[in-house]
């Protein structure tokens, strides 16, 4: 194997080099050295390709939302040419489709999560005040699930739809702990004599929110 690593990223918008310049061309790669990752880094690599090329070559297109690793627009990084969208800056571009969840998808963003660390952690962006803040934060080059739009200079981005899970995930978890304080209360002897002698639960929990209406639970 050879010093240099090549490695294929979706679309055809952009290129990365380890020598931190970005250039933009047709069908673009990039370029890893082998003195910044491990051996076994280079395992994770090929098979990350391999596992790449099979998913992006069987996705459906029976839904806009796809499995994907977002990752936000920096022209320091990606350049910008003559042919490129004039509004791409701040739109999160796809860097990698799933078709399904990989077994190795913890290897594969630690991986980016890794370069990013050790080539663009002092870069700024023109929009984003606090761009290193989001590079550096651990949510940031995860799976996500997203709607894929292409824009005008054919660049691939998306517009991101997990953070709907994770207000549905939050709301359920106020509601499952309210639901568990009135069990609890349920089982207490009183209550059960309460509702054998009048046929109801005690006015302070007849009510047990279910899933029907719980975001409203994250107004109060």
């Amino acid at each position: 194997m050879t010093n240099i690593v090549q490695y294929k990223l979706i679309g055809n918008i952009y290129n990365y080099r380890m020598n931190n310049s970005a250039t933009v061309s047709g069908t673009v790669s990039g370029t890893v050295s082998l003195s910044t990752y491990s051996s076994d880094s280079m395992d994770t690599i090929e098979s990350f390709e391999s596992t790449r090329t099979t998913d992006n070559n069987n996705i459906s297109n029976s839904t806009k939302y796809k499995l994907l690793v977002p990752e936000l627009y920096n022209n320091k990084i990606h350049g910008f040419t003559y042919d490129s969208d004039p509004n791409i800056n701040g739109h999160f571009i796809v860097l990698h489709i799933f078709k399904k969840i990989p077994k190795n998808c913890i290897t594969i963003c630690n991986f980016y999560k890794k370069y990013y660390k050790n080539n663009y952690i002092s870069l700024s962006h023109d929009l984003i005040m606090n761009y290193k803040n989001i590079i550096t934060s651990s949510n940031y080059l995860n799976i996500e699930i997203g709607e894929i739009h292409y824009l005008r200079g054919d660049e691939c981005v998306c517009i991101l739809k997990t953070f709907w899970l994770k207000i549905v995930q939050r709301a359920w978890k106020k509601v499952y702990k309210i639901r568990q304080q009135i069990i609890k209360k349920r089982n207490r002897p009183d209550s059960i004599i309460y509702r054998q002698t009048t046929g109801k639960w005690p006015s302070d929990y007849q009510y047990i929110p279910s899933i029907r209406g719980m975001l409203n639970l994250l107004n109060q």
